[in-house]
């Protein structure tokens, strides 16, 4: 009888190992999990702050066509006026 019960809490204990064994195992894929979660974070981050970056320098770019063409279409209209007006003094 004492062989028996001895035998059956050594197959408890190794049971135990296993579920404790099995618990650390399943405790450092969940620390895995979470340093690619901070990783993801960071990474999400960086990519927010470009495309901010970005969004300010596209409206910056678009201030500027803006300008450009702006004025080059005053230059454009200032040149046809006086090549109008110059036909017109000449042609006359």
């Amino acid at each position: 009888m004492s062989d028996e019960r001895l035998s059956r809490i050594e197959d408890k204990l190794d049971k135990l190992a296993q579920v404790v064994v099995d618990l650390a195992r399943v405790e450092e894929r969940m620390e895995s999990l979470f340093s690619r979660d901070e990783a993801f974070i960071r990474q999400v981050a960086q990519l927010e702050k470009q495309m901010t970056e970005t969004q300010l320098q596209v409206q910056l770019n678009k201030q500027v066509s803006d300008r450009v063409s702006k004025i080059f279409w005053a230059t454009i209209t200032s040149v046809a006026t006086g090549f109008i007006g110059l036909s017109y003094f000449f042609l006359r």
